[in-house]
């Protein structure tokens, strides 16, 4: 290096969505002398996926995650982190509880399930109930469709405001020291003796370790590192609906995940008591919304990019096109053509609605349907397996030029980032912190 003013890390993290900021804050609260920077491309943290208009703003039980995975154990500590952050800083949230509603044959199995899943992933016992479904419409919802035969009842669900709680996260960090640095693009990362360089818009810095949340461009950095050989993010789609018809939905009703990736739909309270409805799947040519990108797209960018997000190339010689893979496999499932559908047939997303809620109590007409927002999200793709990633995975890359210099990347920046955050952040960054720790 030629440049011996330029600054130096002992922790450079890239990505400010809720993942980068949890990095942040285990990090600095495990090693409070360690000097750290986040790198954030947009003018504010949380512009990403963690972004409040991206996602649904609830608190998930964990219900849904296996007992043994990384997801339901990162949910257990991040669930009462962020309930303890809210009374800790007097964020308002709101508990309105979760039915997971059996509607469809089958369904009984996957509430059972979902029963001791939720307790061994930390739910209080007591919060946790099958119900039937008469009991659920007298004493608990009802808007229920007869449909529900039964469900999970969960008690300790709860919605929250995800951008009011970035901005608390990053005040925080800011005030014990976290440079974060907004505005921020990584334009490269390089391995040198002394650590990683790091070149932005706004120049460039060397930081010992370093931690990949960029989120659907994930991969991308990875690859900056000699990392993501083997796996890749796949950016798809989920779009979000609002009644017109002003409804009391006193809990969040989903349906059972009955093929991951694709979700079932769930209705919720909303704003101004106007039902809140998602998600459909689908196709994403880009890595982020439409108007909502730090860099203004040339020309060829609309060609090349829908290219190499729909079609992909590996070049590993097994699953040489493996986007165009992963798109062909959602089409050729009933559920995955039902997706599509949806996102362009508003009449078919209400009938799966009203499969959920009384049509005498609540009618889901189409036409008082519109799009709220729509969200881009990361599906990782094993590139060995040709399968999507269904737990949290990472990739530890050493530096080949500096001794104990790691950086550490998330594989699967997805749901359930939010409800994980911190959980899921000691495990990212354990590596790391046992290399400060040593480096002392």
């Amino acid at each position: 290096m030629e440049n011996s003013d330029i600054l130096e890390y002992d922790v450079a993290i890239i990505g400010g969505g809720i993942g980068g900021l949890s990095a942040a804050k285990v990090l600095k609260e495990q090693h409070p002398d360690a000097s750290i920077i986040l790198c954030e491309k947009e003018d504010l943290v949380g512009q990403g996926t963690s972004r409040g208009d991206h996602n649904t703003n609830t608190a998930h039980t964990g219900a849904f995650y296996g007992a043994d995975s990384l997801k339901g154990r990162s949910a257990r500590k991040g669930f009462k982190f962020l309930k303890d952050y809210h009374d800790q800083k007097g964020l308002v949230r709101r508990d309105v509880g979760k039915i997971i509603a059996a509607s469809q044959p089958g369904d009984e199995a996957l509430i059972e399930k979902y029963f001791h899943q939720a307790i061994a992933n930390g739910q209080r016992p007591e919060s946790v109930h099958i119900v039937s479904g008469d009991e659920l419409r007298a004493e608990h919802e009802p808007l229920l469709s007869q449909n529900v035969n039964s469900g999970l009842l969960l008690r300790d669900c709860f919605l929250f405001d995800a951008d009011g709680v970035m901005r608390e996260i990053a005040r925080d960090l800011e005030n014990v020291g976290v440079y974060v640095g907004v505005q921020h693009e990584v334009l490269d990362v390089q391995a040198v003796p002394q650590g990683w360089l790091v070149k932005t818009n706004l120049g460039e810095f060397i930081a010992k370790h370093l931690v990949n949340q960029a989120g659907t461009h994930a991969d991308r950095i990875a690859k900056m590192t000699g990392g993501a050989k083997d796996w890749k993010i796949i950016p798809v789609m989920g779009s979000y609906f609002e009644l017109d018809t002003p409804a009391d939905v006193h809990h969040t009703i989903y349906e059972p995940t009955r093929r991951p990736p694709f979700l079932g739909v769930h209705i919720m309270p909303g704003k101004e008591g106007k039902p809140f409805m998602g998600p459909d799947v689908f196709f994403s040519p880009f890595r982020e919304r439409l108007g909502e990108e730090t860099k203004k797209r040339r020309m060829k960018d609309w060609i090349t990019e829908p290219f190499a997000n729909l079609i992909g190339f590996a070049g590993n010689g097994k699953n040489a096109f493996p986007n165009a893979s992963f798109y062909m496999g959602m089409l050729g499932s009933a559920e995955g053509r039902a997706e599509v559908r949806k996102h362009f047939a508003r009449k078919e997303f209400a009938q799966d609605v009203q499969r959920l809620v009384n049509p005498d109590l609540l009618p889901i007409h189409p036409n008082k349907i519109h799009y709220l927002r729509s969200g881009i999200r990361a599906q990782a793709l094993d590139l060995v397996k040709g399968v999507i990633l269904q737990d949290m995975d990472k990739e530890v890359v050493q530096n080949p030029h500096a001794n104990g210099s790691i950086a550490i990347h998330d594989k699967m920046p997805g749901s359930p980032g939010f409800t994980a955050s911190v959980g899921k952040a000691e495990w990212l960054v354990k590596e790391i912190s046992e290399a400060l720790k040593s480096s002392k």
